[in-house]
């Protein structure tokens, strides 16, 4: 046998034994955790301070390559991944409660309560009128000039038509039914005189239609009675003994229009 032959056999060798080492401590069990009469460390008991978990870094932040400790989450603070912002903010200060004076007035509002404007036919005549009072009654005071075109048929002859000029004014009182409306629907009602027809009485239906809160359409229509006006029509214009007066004057029936300005 050469020298070579036996420095590969010794080397085989030598091989084999390392690999039998290996595998023997593979095989050996596990050395306990603690050895003796030592126990083990009880975390949950004693005076003994917090173990740190942070593992020397900041508070929250665990170690590295560990996951970070479990918290215990504060309701008065925002949810872990939220955004919580405080309520009310610091700088928050509510709205002033709304006095009265400050509400919304109705359409025309407090406004109604005096009012003017012109007037034309009906039995306000052709002139102005004004009224003052609360926004559901009042006074209303209204003037001007009044046609009259009564019919007269004297006896035995064909009607003729008369024309009379006349003063009027009138003194009523009014009624609002629903004063806060765009529509004023009402009524009307007064002493009434004619420089021609006399005393007199009128009533009717009194109506508002409002544009603005210092503008409005106002109409009526309704009766007017004069006791008096047959004999003072024939006075006043000559009218001779037998004359019949066709359209009678003692009953006015009449539509009348205007503007009421609210100031």
């Amino acid at each position: 046998m050469s020298a070579t032959s036996a420095r590969s056999g010794a080397g085989w060798l030598g091989a084999a034994g390392l690999l039998l080492v290996a595998n023997v401590a593979r095989a050996q069990p596990a050395e306990p955790p603690f050895e003796g009469d030592e126990p083990p460390v009880d975390l949950t008991e004693g005076d003994e301070s917090p173990i740190d978990l942070t593992g020397g870094g900041q508070p929250g932040q665990a170690p590295p390559g560990q996951a970070p400790p479990a918290q215990r989450w504060d309701p008065r603070q925002p949810p872990p991944g939220h955004i919580w912002a405080p309520y009310p903010p610091p700088n928050y200060q509510p709205p002033p409660a709304e006095s009265p004076e400050d509400e919304e007035e109705p359409h025309g509002g407090t406004q109604r309560n005096f009012g003017f404007g012109p007037r034309i036919a009906g039995i306000w005549a052709f002139g102005a009128g004004a009224r003052a009072g609360h926004r559901y009654f009042g006074v209303d005071v209204s003037g001007g000039w009044q046609p009259l075109l009564p019919t007269v048929e004297p006896p035995g002859g064909e009607g003729e038509m008369m024309f009379f000029h006349s003063w009027q004014l009138n003194l009523m009182g009014y009624v609002a039914f629903n004063p806060d409306s765009t529509f004023v629907a009402g009524g009307t009602a007064g002493y009434s005189y004619n420089s021609v027809l006399g005393r007199g009485f009128a009533l009717a239906f009194d109506g508002v239609v409002n544009f603005s809160n210092h503008l409005g359409f106002h109409f009526h229509g309704g009766p007017a009675f004069y006791p008096d006006a047959e004999d003072r029509m024939r006075e006043k214009g000559d009218i001779p003994e037998g004359s019949e007066i066709t359209s009678t004057p003692v009953f006015q029936l009449g539509l009348g229009a205007g503007l009421i300005i609210y100031p």
